[in-house]
C-alpha cells in the first residue's frame, strides 16, 4: 500500500468516527429534549399559570372568564413552578385537584395531620387558630378575614388549605379538609412571563423571570 493510499484510508476511518460521534450526539440531544418536555413536566417540575384572585397578593391570577376555546387563560400574570410531590408542610402553596368538575386549585396549606383548626372572633372578622394558638399570617390580603369556618380536626392523609385573599376564596372553610392524594405539587418558585423579542403585537421570544416573592414565610 502506497503512502497516499494509507493517508486516504486513515482519512476515511476518521470520517467514519466523526459520523459516529455526530449521530451519538444527535441521539443524546433528542433524548434530553424528550426528557425536558415530557418527563420533567409530568413527574418532576413544571410551571402552572395562576387563575383567579383567591391567592392575591402572593399570586396575581388571570381573569377566570378570560380563556381560550381549550380553557387556558389568555393573559396569565403569574406562574408557579411546582415540584411534583405529595409531601406538604404548613405554609406551603400547593396545586391540587379536589373536585373532578373543577379546575386545579392553588391554595396555602394551613394545617396538617393532627392539627385542630378554629376561628376566633376578632373585631368585625376572625383570626385563625391552630391547636388553640392564633396564627400569625403576614400573607393575608389586607390582613382581614370576614368569613370564618367550623372547628376541624385534620386526620391522617388530609390537609386544611385556605386562599390568601380570604374574603374571595373557595377553600376548606366551605369545602372541608382535602386529601393528600389530590395534590399535584408544591410551589417552589413564582414566575412572570416576559417578552425578550417583540415586533409590534407579536412576541417572537419570551422567557420566565423568577420573582423575589416569599412563598412560605414559616421556612
Amino acid at each position: 500500500m502506497t503512502e497516499l493510499e494509507k493517508l486516504l484510508t486513515e482519512y476515511r476511518e476518521k470520517s467514519e468516527e466523526k459520523k459516529d460521534y455526530f449521530f451519538v450526539f444527535l441521539f443524546l440531544v433528542v433524548i434530553l429534549i424528550f426528557i425536558y418536555n415530557f418527563i420533567v413536566p409530568e413527574f418532576i417540575y413544571s410551571k402552572i399559570s395562576v387563575v383567579g384572585v383567591s391567592m392575591y397578593p402572593t399570586l396575581v391570577g388571570a381573569d377566570q372568564s378570560d380563556r381560550d376555546e381549550k380553557g387556558n387563560p389568555l393573559n396569565p400574570k403569574d406562574f408557579v413552578g411546582i415540584l411534583h410531590t405529595k409531601k406538604v408542610n404548613k405554609g406551603d402553596i400547593v396545586v391540587f385537584k379536589p373536585l373532578e368538575d373543577r379546575p386545579l386549585f392553588i391554595k396555602r396549606v394551613i394545617a396538617t395531620e393532627g392539627d385542630t383548626v378554629s376561628f376566633v372572633p376578632f373585631g368585625a372578622g376572625y383570626k385563625l387558630a391552630i391547636n388553640g394558638i392564633i396564627l400569625n399570617e403576614p400573607y393575608i390580603n389586607n390582613g382581614s378575614m370576614s368569613k370564618g369556618g367550623a372547628t376541624v380536626k385534620v386526620e391522617k392523609g388530609q390537609f386544611y388549605a385556605l386562599g390568601d385573599n380570604r374574603n374571595f376564596s373557595d377553600d376548606s372553610r366551605s369545602l372541608g379538609v382535602f386529601e393528600l392524594s389530590t395534590v399535584y405539587g408544591v410551589a417552589k418558585n413564582i414566575y412572570q412571563k416576559k417578552d425578550l423579542i417583540k415586533i409590534g403585537k407579536f412576541t417572537l421570544i419570551e422567557y420566565y423571570k423568577k420573582t423575589e416573592r416569599i412563598i412560605n414565610p414559616y421556612k
